[in-house]
């Protein structure tokens, strides 16, 4: 191990190289297309943030400020950001509001020297995953990235499973649809009678072809679809 202090246009960073296994894994090495994109105004700041994350087998992807970054990124980008707090022009801070305005959903992580704590719990309260003071270690660096990307990564899977649940449930007819949302609130069948005034063994009928249509085979299944298909603050 060995260790090293580099200074960029007053940015002091620790440069700590360490064993392969004392570092997080990246989930690019196993062929995530995720990017870490890097949004500073200072050019020497990047190249170092870059050799860093390279390093530690990222894909990074550099913008010298908000605007062009906005440029290339929208809904459909994944992977984490890493914003300098302050930077002329539109801040990190700013940015970082503008983010969920674009559909942009990717963990925010800031770097900052001067950061107070007034500043630090405005965009934490917005949602950013870290803020890291400079100056900061490699691994700390590397350790905060790999998070965000778990988050990226559980975040997409979750909106994957919420929409081919709520596919799964359009295919119901408007009475199935009914009947089996009584079920998911934890009514018997004759309650679901009652309040669909309906009968009994008609609740029982599209019961089971509502269940076999959706291809559920029990209630807590049932249950852990509807859950699915709401997941993402979507209506069912």
């Amino acid at each position: 191990m060995y260790s090293a202090i580099v200074s960029f246009d007053n940015i002091l960073v620790n440069m700590t190289s360490l064993p392969d296994s004392d570092l997080p894994s990246p989930t690019a090495a196993s062929g995530d297309t995720r990017v870490v994109h890097l949004v500073d105004d200072s050019a020497e700041a990047r190249r170092l943030v870059e050799c860093q994350l390279e390093d530690a087998g990222w894909k990074i992807r550099s913008y010298e400020s908000g605007q062009a970054f906005l440029k290339e990124c929208g809904a459909h980008s994944r992977g984490c950001i890493i914003l300098d707090l302050q930077m002329p022009g539109m801040s990190g801070s700013e940015l970082q509001q503008l983010l969920g305005s674009r559909q942009i959903t990717m963990p925010v992580i800031f770097l900052s020297a001067t950061a107070n704590v007034k500043m630090t719990a405005e965009v934490m309260k917005r949602g950013a995953m870290d803020l890291i003071e400079k100056p900061f270690e490699a691994a700390e660096l590397a350790a905060a990235v790999q998070r965000a990307m778990a988050a990226d990564l559980a975040a997409e899977t979750a909106r994957v499973e919420s929409a081919s649940a709520r596919e799964r449930i359009g295919r119901l007819t408007t009475r199935e649809y009914e009947v089996l949302d009584c079920v998911v609130r934890g009514m018997a069948n004759k309650q679901v009678a009652r309040e669909l005034n309906i009968s009994e063994r008609t609740v029982e009928n599209h019961r089971a072809r509502g269940l076999s249509r959706i291809n559920v085979e029990s209630i807590p299944d049932l249950v852990r679809l509807w859950a699915a298909a709401r997941s993402d603050n979507q209506n069912v």
